[in-house]
């Protein structure tokens, strides 16, 4: 992971390459336009979501920054909570308000537009971050790859308004922040502001991101407890800490005291006070860790320290368990989407595993060794820490969650193609160094890895095909 030779005219250059790409996806996505931009206003790509989005979004551009929070032609004649936070649709409307847009419709073209530029801007993050932490070469590939994915293009088309498309930003951000943060190494500045404002910033686009920041946090947090030695611990324990009572505060506005008719006061799958507590109760125990650490004998090692946090996490628990009734039921209730225990949830598709034949043609001929690969480089790794342990704990758990349940393919497809491009860095020496002993010049390896690229795009072949022959129809 060097970044060796960054010359300034090198991530001009690189910048340039990534901004090409990033046209590309979002030429792609904007296909669609043609369907969408008709002549008697907006055709939004989806009949549901999108329209219910966008009557959020017209609301708060005529009376901005107000929020539609409550809507009485919801659930009639009482009228209904609406359940996803106000960032996305606000945001929208704030970007409306700002280029003019002074009626419903114009609101409507501007909102139209946003999916494919979102789009856009998480190709080139994810193409950046992938530089920056891997490679050159594997954030060109990674950015490549993820301008023409189909799990990705199919969320993010022009038209398809709904708040995923920016959750699949946050995922590259919070990776990101989290592999910045370990760089630091504990160290002060701007990394625990950005990791604890990254924390919140994707809670606030959708709840359910709290399962992308405790994938994050399960490497973390043994990665600062767990150091070898006291003071380093200290450090980065201390430092997390900071990034949790930022994620705490910035969520303390949005979610405390809040209780909602259907979800009551302590559901994670809305904003509720749950939030404020989970990053406060954390950045308190860790925080608290540190403090009881020096007092432990002077050869206490790891082991010790991890026990003494584990312990202190263990009462916090309890005691929030015992203090506040009904959290359990909540965070039970909240489980259920993962157990499927209520009926009405098989019959929601994005419920519903992929199939085969779906995997393959959303992700490309790389999600069938995806699994041999992870395993192989988890393998190779002894300790599952730092930058290697938030790369693989990440886009294991997402590769299973998105297997189990199509919803979360969205934010599987922008850490699919990190996955891969931190593959490419650990793969490649060594399939140098055994194609070298097996007598392959380097024109030879040049030509196997460009058969190995034809493969992946072969396999992507058919699906863009289809889609640009629509497109070709359409117009």
């Amino acid at each position: 992971m060097s970044r060796a030779g960054a010359t300034p005219l090198r991530i001009l250059l690189l910048a340039v390459a990534l901004i090409a790409i990033a046209g590309v996806g979002f030429a792609l996505r904007a296909t669609s336009a043609v369907g969408v931009l008709r002549s008697d206003g907006i055709a939004f790509t989806a009949p549901g979501d999108s329209y219910y989005h966008m009557r959020r979004i017209v609301y708060s551009a005529a009376r901005f920054p107000d929020v539609l929070a409550k809507d009485r032609y919801v659930n009639p004649p009482e009228g209904g909570e609406i359940v996803w936070p106000p960032a996305f649709d606000l945001g929208i409307a704030g970007l409306a308000r700002l280029l003019g847009a002074g009626d419903a419709g114009a609101v409507e073209q501007v909102a139209a537009w946003v999916p494919p530029a979102l789009a856009a801007i998480t190709v080139f993050a994810a193409g950046a971050v992938s530089a920056w932490a891997f490679s050159p070469a594997a954030g060109l590939a990674a950015a490549a790859l993820l301008a023409v994915l189909p799990a990705h293009l199919l969320r993010s088309q022009m038209g398809l308004v709904d708040h995923h498309v920016a959750v699949a930003l946050f995922a590259v951000w919070l990776l990101a922040a989290a592999l910045f943060a370990v760089r630091r190494d504990g160290g002060g500045g701007a990394a625990p502001l950005l990791l604890g404002g990254s924390f919140a910033g994707a809670i606030l686009t959708w709840p359910g991101a709290l399962i992308h920041v405790v994938t994050l946090q399960a490497v973390l947090v043994p990665w600062g407890v767990l150091a070898r030695e006291r003071d380093v611990a200290i450090r980065r324990v201390r430092s997390l800490a900071l990034a949790h009572a930022v994620a705490a505060a910035l969520l303390f506005p949005a979610g405390w005291g809040v209780t909602w008719v259907e979800y009551g006061a302590w559901s994670p799958l809305v904003l509720t006070s749950f939030q404020p507590l989970w990053f406060g109760a954390a950045a308190i125990a860790l925080l608290a860790a540190s403090g009881l650490w020096p007092f432990t004998p002077a050869d206490a090692g790891p082991a010790l320290r991890g026990g003494v946090a584990a312990a202190l996490a263990a009462v916090g628990i309890g005691l929030a368990v015992l203090a506040i009734p009904g959290l359990l039921d909540a965070i039970g209730y909240g489980a259920g989407w993962f157990t499927k225990e209520e009926a009405f949830q098989h019959d929601v598709a994005e419920l519903s595993p992929y199939s085969v034949r779906d995997a393959l043609t959303q992700f490309s001929i790389l999600i069938v060794p995806f699994a041999l690969v992870w395993g192989f480089l988890a393998a190779r790794g002894r300790r599952a820490a730092g930058e290697r342990g938030l790369v693989l704990v990440y886009a294991g758990v997402f590769f299973l969650l998105a297997m189990l349940q199509r919803r979360f393919g969205n934010s599987l497809s922008v850490i699919f193609v990190l996955f891969w491009a931190f593959a490419w860095c650990e793969l490649a020496p060594l399939a140098r160094e055994r194609l070298a002993a097996r007598g392959l010049g380097p024109r030879a390896r040049a030509a196997l890895g460009a058969g190995l690229a034809l493969i992946v795009v072969g396999s992507l072949a058919g699906f863009h095909a289809q889609r640009l022959s629509e497109w070709a129809a359409a117009r």
